[in-house]
């Protein structure tokens, strides 16, 4: 081999690991095979401290599962179908669009919201975020093109069920920063209401999160994070934040965190609260996990739910008048 052979090799077979580094580290956090396209979404650890509230879990995703409902589709900005599970109670009701979290689906993350709105004789769309389920793509992007299918899912709905028609958004885990996200978009204005439960603040931050839980260097292994996302997944996870979008946001949103999450952070629904610029409400759930607020305190959690609702309808119908 001559010298410039071995400056080759010297050169590019590092070049080459790094890359293989770059991939791996882009599917293990971004990529989605979406090989479970009926995903009964969150899974309880098998920790005992689960224990009382497993069953009760099963039979809400249950009554999910098992009720009517009507598949519907959209196309995103970048030409993925989008498929959403829509359960209709009452013609012309307020609709509530549900956005579940990573690598989960709408009948598990949705099953607390499932409830509610049956409850009010609301309708509910359950959408399969872009990547999971039975819809299409590869990259989950923690928000960033996701809090753009929102709007393409609130549009639908105008078009569909009409203009004037209230609708609340919701979102568990990433799904709550991907509606908290959109709230800074070009959001239709009847748009009343958004339910955000322990969502992050920021892709970037919770990349790093799970990285420094992980005991691994946190700039070093976010850099290559990043890169991978860039080149495989081609977005950039810093293009958008809840946190950024909620200081501007002028949709009433109602916070919602179990206070021993211990996958997102507890303290980051402390800084989406204090900045959040519109009119908002924070609930903080003692000793709930991740994604267990509502399970936690059922009676409390929907108890302020209602009066959410009825707080931002008042406010909607006084506009309207």
């Amino acid at each position: 081999m001559g010298p410039w052979g071995i400056i080759a090799l010297v050169v590019g077979a590092p070049a080459v690991l790094f890359l293989i580094f770059m991939l791996y580290a882009y599917r293990v956090a971004f990529y989605s095979p979406r090989r479970k396209e009926l995903s009964d979404g969150y899974t309880l650890p098998s920790d005992p401290s689960y224990d009382g509230v497993r069953a009760r879990y099963e039979d809400m995703k249950r009554a999910v599962r098992e009720a009517p409902f009507e598949d519907v589709s959209v196309r995103s900005f970048d030409g993925l179908r989008l498929v959403g599970r829509y359960y209709e109670r009452a013609p012309g009701a307020v609709l509530h669009i549900i956005f579940h979290g990573y690598r989960s689906g709408p009948i598990g993350d949705g099953c607390g919201a499932f409830r509610i709105t049956q409850e009010r004789g609301h309708n509910l769309l359950a959408v399969y975020q872009r990547s999971t389920g039975k819809s299409e793509g590869h990259t989950i992007t923690f928000g960033v093109h996701e809090s753009e299918d929102v709007c393409t899912w609130a549009r639908y709905a105008c078009e569909r069920f009409g203009s004037d028609t209230p609708i609340f958004l919701h979102g568990l885990s990433m799904g709550a920063a991907t509606v908290l996200t959109a709230s800074a978009l070009d959001l239709p204005p009847n748009v009343v209401g958004i339910f955000a439960d322990c969502g992050f603040t920021s892709p970037r931050a919770i990349l790093c999160s799970v990285v420094r839980d992980m005991h691994y260097p946190v700039g070093l292994t976010y850099a290559v994070l990043r890169l991978a996302a860039r080149v495989f997944g081609r977005f950039d996870p810093e293009a958008r934040s809840a946190l950024d979008a909620v200081t501007r946001a002028r949709i009433p949103i109602m916070f919602a965190h179990g206070e021993d999450d211990h996958f997102v952070p507890f303290s980051m629904v402390r800084e989406l609260y204090e900045a959040c610029a519109s009119e908002k409400t924070l609930l903080t759930f003692p000793g709930a996990a991740h994604g267990m607020s509502y399970l936690s305190d059922t009676p409390r959690y929907e108890r302020e739910a209602y009066a959410f609702v009825e707080r931002c309808l008042a406010r909607y119908n006084a506009r309207s008048i």
